[in-house]
């Protein structure tokens, strides 16, 4: 059986109750990647599996970008705003989870940081949920 991400956001908001810093990062971490998942699954089924190497056969836009870059794009280059304002927010979680896991500096801010991820990606599933179900659509 396909692990069910779902299971991340859940694992966020437990490790956000704890009093520690790490599992308050891990906590950011694991409420991105509940989103990521969620979005790369339906990028991929509707505009095509992301691959780093180019396929002669197929052309898929950005194919050359990172996997996460490449996702928040399908959704952010269309041309509707739903749509487009997925992307968006998830490119913003995902800086969030990028300072959580690779900025050592102390955030005065944590807690209010990992609340802000949490709902994020809460509204997220929400929001992914009421998109049109032809997007993102494939681009020529």
């Amino acid at each position: 059986m396909p692990f069910d991400f779902n299971e991340y956001l859940t694992l966020a908001v437990e490790l956000s109750a704890r009093a520690d810093e790490a599992a308050k990062r891990s906590s950011i971490s694991r409420a991105y990647y509940s989103a990521y998942h969620l979005a790369l699954t339906r990028a991929e089924a509707r505009v095509g599996t992301y691959q780093r190497r180019k396929d002669p056969t197929r052309i898929i836009r950005h194919q050359d970008k990172a996997s996460h870059v490449w996702c928040w794009l399908q959704f952010m280059e269309t041309n509707d705003p739903a749509c487009n304002q997925i992307g968006v927010n998830g490119d913003r979680m995902k800086r969030r989870r990028h300072i959580a896991d690779y900025v050592a500096a102390d955030d005065p801010n944590l807690n209010a940081e990992v609340q802000r991820q949490i709902v994020e990606a809460q509204q997220f599933r929400t929001d992914m949920a009421a998109l049109a179900a032809n997007l993102p659509s494939p681009r020529p």
